[in-house]
């Protein structure tokens, strides 16, 4: 009975790494055993169905602080995948109860205009990347024309492009991964004082 309930718990938490899934199943694992629960109904009484204490499980972890986290993360873009892996798992937890349904539409809708505005930059970026690669042709075919003035013109403004592009990129992402990480503060944030509420704890267990 409880190794059902817990075989079950762990496929709805594949999204976590191994070794927080072990810490996890461990822990609920053992307050099972000492609860002593003769039933499905008596551990579904405790803790909800293995779904619904996934949800709390992966919002929980979903909270941590980027502090915390900071000797476990490798790279920003470790950083990254955690922060839009937290926004995911906490907007699923708020949407749990129909108040939260607007505050998540708001939310996700910042998130949207967060990847609206890096895909324009990143296709504006190719366009003046090709841009001054065109330029750079174009002044190599017409060097030895008698418009050498304007190709060196044309090359000189197609190589400055193409630098200014190339080093303007990293900073582009960087300040991509910043918004990321802003929003998923803020949301952590939320989410705490969000999941605090009587009427959460109500209204995702129905």
């Amino acid at each position: 009975m409880i190794e059902q309930y817990i075989d079950e718990l762990k496929s709805y938490l594949r999204v976590l790494d191994i070794g927080e899934q072990d810490e996890a199943i461990e822990f609920y694992e053992e307050y099972l055993l000492d609860a002593n629960v003769q039933s499905r109904e008596e551990i579904e009484r405790e803790l909800g169905t293995p779904k619904q204490l996934a949800r709390k499980i992966l919002t929980e972890y979903s909270l941590t602080d980027d502090k915390e986290l900071t000797d476990n993360l490798f790279n920003e873009r470790s950083k990254t995948k955690h922060d839009l892996r937290s926004i995911w798992w906490i907007l699923i937890g708020i949407a749990a109860i129909p108040i939260g349904i607007p505050l998540v539409a708001i939310l996700f809708a910042c998130l949207v205009v967060i990847f609206a505005i890096m895909f324009v930059v990143v296709v504006v970026s190719l366009a003046l990347l090709v841009g001054g690669i065109g330029a750079v042709i174009l002044a190599i075919q017409m060097i030895f024309s008698s418009n050498w003035p304007v190709a060196l013109f044309y090359g000189g403004s197609g190589l400055m492009l193409i630098t200014l592009i190339l080093m303007l990129e990293p900073l582009d992402f960087k300040i991509f991964r910043w918004l990321i990480s802003t929003l998923a503060n803020l949301i952590r944030k939320i989410g705490k004082k969000f999941f605090n509420r009587r009427d959460y704890h109500k209204g995702a267990s129905k």
